[in-house]
């Protein structure tokens, strides 16, 4: 178990370390006595001490000298809590966290998590994953600590009907967000690929269990790619991906927004439990610049359909247009031969 980690797993951030590490960051590059910080915070040198050595694990460049005290010299660019807590707006989503450096899959971690009980909005980050799943199965391939890795978990009070809805949302939620954040106007491809220029940016797989008719949990798993370069993705991706770096020509903090993405995500999930949330297909429309394009359909049982897209049905199902009338289909992958 990472040395960051309390005995339940579960990161050890406390009040303490969160003002210790405003305390170094209102000062940067200026020393502060460990005398100042303990009495400002009513703990004991050690106690102080102990705290610093926290934050050097987590790669915080800090520099100690005796009878000076503490200088914050540089800060980690991770999505550890501590880097993203400041800039997040909400009650419950995000504010329980599991962060990991390297994890097989934060999905697959996600589904541990919910044997073991853990409470709604909790979310699992990782810099890295060495077994990332996609839709069907497929890998989700991203370098080490340049993009945003997460699974969300929520227990929601939704009929499994609305369940459906859930990728929309989230697919409409994240676009908000990069738009919000970066000014960049992505596009959406059926259900949830979010694009830009024709090639795609972040990428969402939601599992939802049940219990005979009843929603149990959700996991939704989320990568995007922020500040990664395309040299970072084999040859095979590269003509397919685009990052936000390709796009601005600059990086994007990751920690922004995260924080930004769960904000949204914990809103819409509340109008949708408030009954509230009539409109997120037509949010999706609005994003999907897809639709009224020729597109081939690759279904489920490895059949393939070809047609013209032209519109999202209530459950979800595309309704294609074909030479034999209109059929509804929910597919595995959409093609739009007119990207081609």
């Amino acid at each position: 178990m990472s040395p960051l980690l309390g005995k339940d797993g579960k990161l050890a951030i406390t009040d303490e370390k969160l003002q210790l590490l405003n305390t170094l960051l209102s000062r940067q590059g200026e020393f502060v006595s460990g005398q100042e910080i303990a009495e400002k915070m009513g703990l004991s040198r050690p106690s102080v001490w102990k705290d610093i050595q926290y934050f050097k694990a987590l790669n915080y460049r800090i520099e100690a000298r005796s009878k000076v005290g503490y200088r914050l010299i540089g800060v980690p660019d991770i999505l550890h809590p501590l880097q993203y807590f400041p800039f997040l707006n909400t009650r419950r989503y995000g504010r329980t966290c599991y962060y990991h450096r390297v994890i097989d899959s934060t999905n697959r971690e996600a589904r541990r998590l919910i044997e073991r009980g853990v409470p709604d909005g909790t979310i699992v980050i990782a810099e890295y994953q060495s077994k990332g799943m996609g839709r069907w199965g497929r890998k989700w391939f991203s370098p080490f600590g340049k993009n945003i890795i997460l699974s969300l978990i929520l227990f929601p009070s939704l009929e499994a009907t609305s369940a459906s809805l859930l990728p929309f949302l989230t697919g409409v939620k994240l676009a908000q967000a990069l738009e919000e954040e970066t000014g960049v106007h992505p596009s959406m491809l059926w259900p949830n690929d979010v694009l830009f220029a024709r090639r795609k940016i972040a990428g969402i797989l939601v599992e939802s269990a049940f219990r005979q008719s009843d929603l149990e949990h959700v996991i939704i798993g989320v990568g995007v790619n922020v500040n990664s370069s395309l040299v970072d993705f084999p040859g095979g991706l590269q003509e397919r991906v685009t990052t936000l770096r390709e796009i601005l020509g600059r990086p994007t903090s990751r920690q922004k927004l995260l924080a930004v993405f769960l904000e949204k995500m914990e809103n819409g999930v509340r109008a949708m439990e408030e009954g509230k949330a009539s409109d997120i297909l037509e949010q999706w429309r609005f994003y999907a610049d897809f639709l009224g394009d020729p597109v081939r359909i690759l279904l489920g049982d490895s059949r393939e359909v070809r047609g013209t897209a032209r519109d999202v049905l209530p459950d979800g199902r595309l309704l294609l247009r074909t030479d034999s009338g209109d059929l509804p289909v929910d597919a595995s992958e959409v093609i739009s031969l007119s990207l081609k």
